[in-house]
């Protein structure tokens, strides 16, 4: 059962993710700047907006997919191109290694798009070690098509950043 703390439409549930804490970050430092947190959520049927603890949280319904999918958001895909196309917008997703957010990127890429590693192990290391051909392709789809929508990484570990200069 779900924490009643973290039920849909409660504070946690519109706020739920790192980017609470980046946005903390950059209202303690009074960075000139206004942050909004989005994220995609299949239990919800219509988008949800809710100001908590002065931030904008957005969040978009989606569907459950098979892998390498898993989830995606129509009415988010669409929210990010409108979003993108104002020219001082930033685009931080709080994961990379996601086909979700590569194909989010790959319709904004024209916008600042960064992606922070939260520790999951990049295509090329899984299909070394666990074998599997998805993982051959998703390292192939990654290194010609994929980051090449993005601005910037952020990498948690030393591994992370060297399978970045790599590519």
């Amino acid at each position: 059962a779900i924490d009643p703390v973290y039920a849909v439409g409660t504070g946690a549930f519109m706020s739920f993710g790192l980017a609470q804490f980046v946005i903390r970050e950059f209202q303690a430092r009074e960075y000139p700047l206004s942050s909004e947190t989005w994220r995609s959520d299949y239990r919800i049927v219509k988008i949800t907006n809710q100001i908590v603890d002065g931030v904008v949280c957005r969040v978009f319904p989606s569907m459950s997919f098979p892998k390498p999918l898993l989830e995606f958001s129509f009415s988010m895909l669409w929210a990010l191109i409108k979003e993108s196309r104002n020219r001082d917008t930033i685009i931080h997703f709080m994961g990379t290694h996601s086909l979700m957010y590569h194909i989010y990127a790959l319709f904004v890429r024209k916008s600042k798009v960064f992606a922070t590693h939260l520790g999951d192990p990049d295509p090329l290391w899984r299909y070394n070690n666990d074998g599997g051909l998805r993982h051959l392709i998703f390292y192939l789809a990654e290194k010609h098509l994929f980051l090449k929508s993005y601005s910037c990484f952020f990498g948690i570990c030393t591994l992370e950043h060297e399978y970045y200069v790599k590519l």
